[in-house]
């Protein structure tokens, strides 16, 4: 019984010790570092807000779901939480997408990949940045412009292509889904290499 008692008090002790740092940083953070942790929040949950279906968003559940994990990017910059909220985005969009039959809206699909951009840029910078670190107008801006030219670079062409595609006539043909299982493929040892580096 006090083995029990003992872990409980060392757990008790540890949240205190994590709530105390927490608030620690709270009281260093400088404006900018909580304007970069800002803006990964706000475009996670603007991504997880446009990939969920119109209908759910009406579920207060779901909506809860998506706003606290989307803030998790912001508080947690550090961790795997980024990579796990994106890949959550994106696989909430797919399953919605088949599941409707519906291929999706053209503002929706570049809304969902520029907010997915911003926010991982925005925490990837968040996470390297110390919580008092003053950042000046000209690192904001230059880090501004290169994710905008990303973002132009990208989804310009991507977007238009989309819509070419689109326009196109549907043939049935077994190069479509060979091409797509072999991208398939190659994404996911391209992931398998990049984790074992």
């Amino acid at each position: 019984m006090s083995a029990v008692l003992d872990g409980a008090r060392t757990y008790r002790q540890r949240l205190g010790d994590w709530l105390q740092a927490g608030r620690l940083k709270l009281r260093r953070i400088s404006a900018g570092v909580l304007l970069v942790r800002s803006l990964a929040g706000v475009a996670a949950v603007v991504a997880g807000v446009l990939a969920v279906a119109p209908e759910l968003l009406a579920d207060p559940r779901a909506l809860g779901v998506t706003v606290f994990g989307g803030l998790g990017v912001g508080l947690l910059p550090r961790t795997r939480w980024v990579t796990l909220y994106a890949l959550a985005v994106i696989c909430v969009w797919t399953v919605g997408m088949v599941v409707r039959d519906d291929p999706g809206e053209i503002w929706r699909i570049g809304g969902i990949a520029a907010a997915l951009y911003v926010m991982h840029t925005s925490a990837a910078l968040a996470a390297v940045l110390p919580y008092d670190t003053v950042l000046t107008s000209g690192v904001l801006s230059a880090w501004a412009r290169r994710t905008t030219a990303v973002l132009a670079a990208g989804l310009v062409p991507g977007l238009g292509l989309l819509v070419m595609l689109r326009e196109l006539p549907s043939v049935g043909t077994w190069v479509g889904p060979v091409v797509g299982a072999a991208a398939a493929a190659a994404l996911v040892g391209l992931l398998v290499w990049h984790l074992r580096r």
